[in-house]
Order: structure tokens, then C-alpha cells, then sequence
């Protein structure tokens, strides 16, 4: 008999936030404890950072429990989303399901007028 694995459900957002580095502009970067104190300076310094795309999902207490910076090249029109992770202690909850998939709502325009990414995976 083979049991198979059961896909945990799209984790409910309830109590946590989904906040972008736009937003959250004047706090320490997310990213300051894995790239040090100057990463906010050094990404500001990449032309294709845009800090919309920098997302964060903040847990109850306002730590971050998930991020994924999302990169779109509006001349070739390429996506990719680098890093991501998720807080050991959040895993398997489908938070960095829920930042992937919040971006069909943010797709980037591209210069020929379409929208970007159709989708997670980009």
C-alpha cells in the first residue's frame, strides 16, 4: 500500500502580514542579519531593484516568518525571484506560496504593454 504524502493547504494569512520594502522603507532590511548592514544601500544600487517586489510576510510578533525578492527586466522581459526563504519555524505552511502567488496582482508592465509573469514560477 503506498501512502502518499499530503499536500499542506495554502497557509491562511490571518495574523500575518505581507509587506513590501516600499512600505516598510525606514526599518532595518530584512535581509541586514544574512548580507550585513549595508544591504539596503547595495540593493538600492542594482538597477533592477524595485522595493514593491521586495516582499516579507511578518508573523503575529512582526518578525519575518517568509520573504522572497522578486527581479523583472522590463527590456527582456525575464523575471526571477532570488532569494527566498522561509523561518525554519514556519515551514510547510505555505507562506512562500502565498508571496509567489500575491504577485499576479503586481505583475510588472513591460515595455511592449503586457504584463509580465502569467504565474508562480515566472
Amino acid at each position: 500500500m503506498t501512502t502518499h504524502r499530503r499536500r499542506p493547504d495554502v497557509y491562511s494569512p490571518a495574523g500575518r502580514a505581507l509587506v513590501s520594502s516600499a512600505e516598510t522603507g525606514a526599518s532595518p532590511h530584512h535581509l541586514i542579519t544574512r548580507n550585513g548592514s549595508d544591504v539596503s544601500q547595495r540593493l538600492q544600487q542594482a538597477s533592477l531593484y524595485r522595493p514593491d517586489l521586495d516582499l516579507t510576510v511578518l508573523d503575529t510578533t512582526g518578525e519575518v516568518a517568509t520573504y522572497g525578492l522578486f527581479w523583472f527586466d522590463p527590456t527582456t522581459e525575464v523575471g526571477f525571484v532570488q532569494p527566498m526563504a522561509t523561518n525554519e519555524t514556519h515551514r510547510r505552511k505555505g507562506l512562500a506560496r502565498h508571496i509567489l502567488t500575491s504577485t499576479n496582482d503586481q505583475r510588472p508592465t513591460t515595455e511592449s504593454g503586457t504584463q509580465g509573469h502569467r504565474k508562480p514560477g515566472l
